[in-house]
């Protein structure tokens, strides 16, 4: 599921994940949490980012917005 889940930011290469964790919850269902290197460098300046995945069958593609995950004026991600 690791080489599955990527970053995608525009002009540069997609990153993947470097680590994937699965923890098991109620009535079979499950929580997976896809893990990011640090040293990538997402700045607020950057307009969009978009994380895909694939999970057997299952796609996810979501878009975050850096400039919405600012708390007193620092990105927190």
């Amino acid at each position: 599921m690791k080489k599955l889940g990527v970053l995608k930011r525009d002009g540069m290469k997609d990153v993947k994940a470097v680590k994937v964790e699965i923890t098991p919850a109620a009535n079979g269902l499950a929580t997976v949490l896809y893990l990011f290197p640090r040293t990538i460098g997402i700045t607020a300046e950057e307009k969009r980012l978009e994380f895909d995945a694939q999970m057997g069958r299952l796609y996810v593609a979501q878009y975050f917005y850096p400039h919405e995950m600012l708390l007193q004026g620092k990105l927190e991600l």
